[in-house]
């Protein structure tokens, strides 16, 4: 194959992909506190053969950067201002969040919209889904009335970006990365917006799109050129 027919075939899949992501994040607009990606285009040798030219590739970044906080009368809609996560209880293992979108299940446990625990730090008591309002303080501390029972688990990571994300939007943490704890506030009864702008997603994904068909009309060029170079020979 030729160069030139490798390099456009390589921007077209490169292109697609960045297509890709940013339509994710276009349809994440209302998701509570999704975390937008990012990609950036970058130039790779092939090591196995320096004869050969260089290729792109596309790396996408999860954009942890904080969404818009948004108040609302829901007691147990939790938001975090500031770098953080809240903590809940996964089928392999702790996960992390920022979406507070919780509710209180019969049990008096609070609980994802997945139905996932939500962890505690600490917890002296449980909610009585019958009894006084629940109130749930700036470093996650919970009460029920004047009686305290616990603090929700809020936690932060010096690297965040080497968090794998699973289904449902949580995040997963590789076991050498040990989360501590969080300088983010909870901000009781409140949710995080989504952190994609629908704005700057149209204009990044009109971007992909022309460098797709750009690299798709290069590559039919060198493939036509080819063909009549063959015919010749």
């Amino acid at each position: 194959m030729s160069k030139g027919i490798h390099s456009a075939a390589s921007a077209m899949q490169v292109h697609a992909r960045r297509v890709e992501i940013i339509a994710d994040n276009l349809a994440n607009l209302s998701t509570t506190a999704f975390k937008r990606r990012t990609t950036s285009v970058g130039a790779f040798e092939h090591k196995l053969d320096p004869h050969k030219d260089h290729a792109l590739r596309t790396t996408a970044r999860q954009d942890f950067d904080q969404g818009v906080i948004v108040t609302n009368g829901e007691p147990y809609n939790l938001a975090l201002d500031g770098k953080g996560f809240f903590a809940v209880e996964g089928k392999d293992g702790e996960l992390y969040t920022r979406n507070g979108n919780f509710r209180l299940d019969e049990a008096g446990e609070i609980r994802t919209a997945e139905n996932l625990l939500v962890a505690w730090e600490s917890k002296s008591g449980s909610i009585d889904p019958a009894g006084a309002a629940v109130s749930i303080g700036r470093d996650g501390s919970v009460k029920q009335g004047s009686e305290p029972l616990g603090r929700l688990r809020v936690v932060d990571f010096d690297e965040p970006q080497r968090l794998h994300m699973v289904e449902g939007g949580y995040f997963r943490a590789p076991e050498e990365l040990v989360p501590g704890p969080a300088l983010a506030e909870v901000k009781q009864s409140a949710l995080e917006s989504s952190n994609s702008n629908a704005v700057r997603e149209v204009i990044e994904l009109v971007e992909a799109q022309r460098a797709f068909e750009l690299a798709s009309s290069v590559l039919s060029q060198h493939d036509q050129s080819y063909r009549r170079l063959t015919r010749q020979i």
